[in-house]
């Protein structure tokens, strides 16, 4: 039998978790948290240990549930892409209908005293600006 050299990158201790490793106890998640660091799904890093090339039917299961959770969050941040133009547009054009609206509301009260009239118009103004 042939000897083989076999030659595997450092062992490090964030090397050792499973797969899936959501648990929020994992030595990772604590010390991003205690950093103040929110902990994400897209800073998600499957270990070299479970990359090798005799995997078993398992772990490729495995490893396309992962892709397919990672092309799913991909898939969400692409429709978020296109829809916020749409949005912006809406919500700009709606502030300037609330702006138009507030500057009619100034001039509908004509039979009060022009105290309260002068106060009601400068109110209409500021929120027409705002």
């Amino acid at each position: 039998m042939a000897e083989y050299n076999w030659c595997f990158p450092e062992l490090k201790d964030e090397d050792v978790q499973s797969l899936e490793a959501d648990n929020p106890d994992t030595a990772r998640k604590k010390m991003k948290m205690k950093k103040g660091k929110k902990v994400t799904e897209g800073s998600k890093k499957i270990s070299w240990t479970w990359c090798g090339t005799d995997a078993d039917d398992e772990l490729n299961s495995s490893v396309c549930v992962e892709w397919l959770k990672a092309r799913a969050r991909f898939l969400q941040w692409h429709e978020e892409l296109l829809l916020l133009p749409e949005e912006i547009r809406w919500t700009i054009k709606t502030h300037v209908f609330k702006a138009k609206w507030w500057v009619s509301q100034a001039a509908l009260h004509t039979d009060v005293d022009l105290a309260l009239r002068e106060g009601l118009i400068a109110y209409a103004a500021r929120q027409a600006a705002i």
